[in-house]
């Protein structure tokens, strides 16, 4: 006998398909032994059970139509959940037919025990409608199997997500600590440095002060003191000699300025009288021809008054340039220069005048024959013509 691996009922070694569930067979099933005969009367007495229960029923085992189209729908989901039965699709509705119509009519009463009960209808009293029905909830219970598989695999994959999330963050957790520790190292380091800046600051706002000290400091405003005085800028002295004792009053550097200051200010007052009594003589000062000539830096800023010919006379801009011998003498000719509105009428070149101005010392010119001439200048502040 051949066992079938899909309901594990016997079946004849020579059939190719099991007539219970309809499994293909492909030679490599199980093989067993016959039972004896009182597993043979177990099921005859089996079978009178189902023939009873057949007769009280009147249950007529014919297959419908009806029938055959769930049988096939049930073949066609277990070739859905199972691959090992994808043969099944060859099993056609003739096959089935063929198989309900050799079951034998019990629907006349019969001595079980006096006839002899075909394998075929005694295999195929397996096959009714509690049968197909445990069929269905076999197929539904691998369902349900399948999807407790699934669920359980998913489960899993879920389980193994959380512990590599919690397994990442703890990583990140430590790596977050290591980096806040960094943190707190920086800034205890940026602490410490603010310290030493602001300590730094400090030395240097002292340094300035001993090199503003050195720079602008007594001695240095001293310095530019004697500087002065040597060069003769009476009232500069005083000035700095004021703003140092301001500063650095009782000092030995503001005893020493204030004797330099004292001295300026005598010459200062001395230039003032010299000036009060040039102011009172006006421009008769005396000074002639020849001193403004050989020594002209002494009396430069001198009142001077010269009368003489005008020998040329150049003008361009409001401003007036003349050439004047002085006493009508060719030898001693002055070089002036006076604005034009100071003159009622124009002055020219023949005419005879008497100037009044200042000194400027000498000026140099060109000649027409190409030398270069150098006589007294003067900036005449008034003209008698």
């Amino acid at each position: 006998m051949r066992k079938c691996p899909e309901c594990n009922n016997l079946a004849e070694e020579e059939l190719k398909i099991c007539p219970t569930c309809g499994y293909p067979f492909n030679g490599t099933e199980e093989l067993v032994e016959e039972p004896d005969n009182t597993e043979v009367l177990e099921s005859l007495e089996e079978n009178e059970k189902v023939e009873d229960f057949i007769e009280e029923e009147e249950v007529n085992l014919k297959v419908d139509e009806s029938d055959l189209t769930q049988l096939k729908e049930s073949f066609n989901e277990d070739d859905s959940q199972n691959k090992n039965d994808s043969q099944n699709k060859n099993v056609s509705e003739e096959q089935v037919m063929n198989h309900t119509e050799n079951v034998p009519d019990y629907s006349e009463e019969s001595d079980v025990k006096d006839s002899t009960i075909p394998e075929e209808v005694e295999t195929y009293q397996i096959v009714d409608a509690p049968e197909l029905e445990n069929k269905k909830h076999k197929i539904n219970l691998d369902k349900r199997t399948i999807c407790e598989i699934a669920g359980g695999v998913v489960l899993v994959a879920s389980l193994m997500c959380a512990l590599n999330f919690n397994g990442k963050y703890h990583e990140f957790e430590n790596k977050y600590k290591k980096e806040t520790k960094k943190v707190e190292s920086l800034n205890n380091a940026y602490s410490s440095l603010q310290s030493t800046n602001a300590s730094l600051n400090t030395t240097i706002a002292e340094l300035n002060t001993k090199i503003e000290e050195l720079e602008n400091g007594a001695a240095k405003q001293l310095v530019d003191i004697k500087n002065a005085y040597e060069a003769g800028d009476w009232q500069k002295v005083i000035d700095l000699t004021a703003q140092l004792h301001a500063k650095y009053n009782g000092t030995p550097e503001d005893q020493e300025a204030q004797g330099m200051a004292q001295a300026s200010q005598d010459q200062l007052n001395q230039i003032a009288a010299q000036k009060a009594a040039e102011e009172a003589q006006g421009y008769e000062t005396g000074i002639t021809y020849d001193q403004l000539a050989r020594t002209p830096d002494q009396f430069k800023g001198k009142k001077v008054k010269f009368t003489g010919k005008v020998l040329q006379v150049l003008e361009s801009s409001g401003k007036v340039t003349i050439r004047l011998a002085a006493n009508d003498n060719y030898d001693t000719v002055i070089y002036g220069q006076y604005d034009s509105s100071i003159v009622a009428s124009r002055v020219l070149e023949d005419d005879h005048i008497t100037i009044y101005g200042t000194s400027v010392g000498t000026i140099s010119y060109e000649s027409t024959m190409g030398g270069t001439i150098t006589i007294p200048g003067i900036s005449i502040e008034k003209i008698d013509q």
